[in-house]
């Protein structure tokens, strides 16, 4: 048996579409209910869902990027003289989505080929900078200044995981923390000679990068700004752990 309160005050009208969407998880159905409960004109930006949902952008980020493969979410970047920000469009009903495609939800994400061999990859010269052209990666600008630094080089296997790596952070956390925090992480790496705390050989450079990167940006926040974000808002209702 439910129990019902009379709506005449403080309640929302929302689409069962995506209640009954078998492809959204709990958490993402709710957290497109908490977004829906705010005024249409609301400006989003990842720092404000976390505020208004109690959560922090970690947990928020594989719920967004679900609500974005099945077309709820839209992105849209942007330069601005600070560096890059973002305009988010929530779609109550995602078959109102232009980019909707009924027959092939994942087509947002599609599988990256390998670059075939005709394109000037050469493999055999590892000292050299690849004859590659970058344009065809489409690259962010972060990942090309690891690349011109020397971190990683061109032909590395695991260049597009620093690259989505990176585009994930420039979508989540604040742009001039972010390129701080990299640029940071890069010269010291090198600076080190590829060696970690204990002065041996770095075995898993990616994860050692990510994990240096992401536990710099925390640094650069202060315990009140955290602690406001925590504190802020807090729905019980709607624990999406």
């Amino acid at each position: 048996m439910i129990y019902r309160t009379i709506k005449d005050k403080n309640y929302s009208i929302i689409d069962n579409k995506y209640l009954t969407d078998k492809d959204l998880s709990l958490g993402a159905i709710g957290l497109m209910t908490i977004i829906l409960k705010c005024k249409d004109d609301t400006k989003f930006s990842m720092n404000l869902i976390s505020v208004i949902s109690g959560k922090s952008v970690k947990v928020l980020t594989k719920y967004v990027n679900e609500l974005k493969k099945h077309y709820y979410i839209n992105v849209k970047k942007y330069n601005t003289k600070d560096g890059f920000n973002y305009d988010y469009f929530i779609y109550e009903n995602n078959e109102f989505n232009p980019k909707f495609k009924k027959d092939s939800p994942d087509t947002q994400n599609p599988i990256r080929e390998s670059p075939s061999l005709d394109k000037g990859i050469y493999y055999n010269n590892y000292n050299k900078q690849d004859k590659i052209d970058k344009n065809n990666f489409e690259l962010s600008n972060i990942t090309e200044y690891i690349v011109n630094k020397g971190l990683i080089k061109l032909n590395d296997m695991e260049l597009f995981a620093y690259d989505e790596f990176i585009k994930e952070l420039l979508i989540t956390q604040n742009y001039k923390k972010l390129v701080k925090s990299i640029s940071y992480t890069t010269n010291h790496i090198i600076k080190n000679n590829f060696l970690d705390s204990n002065d041996k050989p770095i075995k898993n450079l990616f994860n050692y990068f990510k994990s240096s990167v992401i536990s710099n940006i925390e640094r650069q926040y202060t315990n009140e700004e955290l602690q406001e974000i925590d504190d802020l808002y807090n729905f019980d209702n709607y624990d999406i752990d």
